[in-house]
């Protein structure tokens, strides 16, 4: 997933979770902070239009079920996601 969101060039750092799902027991779910700049042309929208325009987009894992725009991710000093 976050391969997928890296090769949009305004994405700057991605991460992919598992979030809780009734019907499907977990879904994927995407926090992307955009590049400095890019401003309004980085959008949820546009990302997801991106995502199922790609060739393996008929794979519904590289669809998140959702997706939040970030203004930095937090790593606390520790190589991985808090």
């Amino acid at each position: 997933m976050e391969n997928a969101l890296y090769a949009d060039p305004r994405v700057c750092e991605a991460a992919a979770v598992g979030v809780p799902d009734e019907r499907l027991g977990e879904v994927v779910a995407a926090v992307v902070y955009g590049r400095p700049g890019v401003g309004d042309y980085l959008t949820e929208e546009g990302l997801i239009a991106q995502l199922r325009s790609r060739s393996e987009a008929f794979l519904f894992y590289f669809i998140p079920a959702f997706l939040q725009l970030c203004h930095g991710l937090d790593y606390r000093g520790l190589p991985s996601l808090l």
